[in-house]
């Protein structure tokens, strides 16, 4: 594995019988700025919130991770309208 890699091999997840992915392997640089593109349902939160630790896949790898601080924004609107962006983020 590359250090400035993240490294996602044949990661998959499932609630009960509805399949989210089964077979996802992709590399993405450190550092850029990556867009996932896909229709609603596709998991494209799912997989973010494997990466940030939130929920844990059924199978597969991800390498790269560790030493890496990780953050979200969520989509629901959680921010406090009283404070700053910056006030914001705790």
């Amino acid at each position: 594995m590359r250090e400035d890699t993240i490294e996602i091999c044949h990661l998959k997840k499932a609630y009960g019988e509805h399949v989210i992915f089964s077979n996802l392997t992709m590399e993405l640089k450190k550092g850029a700025v990556t867009c996932l593109m896909a229709p609603s349902g596709a998991g494209k939160t799912t997989l973010l919130r494997i990466l940030a630790g939130l929920e844990q896949a059924d199978g597969g790898k991800i390498g790269g991770l560790e030493a890496l601080r990780k953050s979200m924004v969520f989509q629901e609107p959680r921010l406090a309208e009283e404070l700053t962006a910056a006030a914001n983020i705790p």
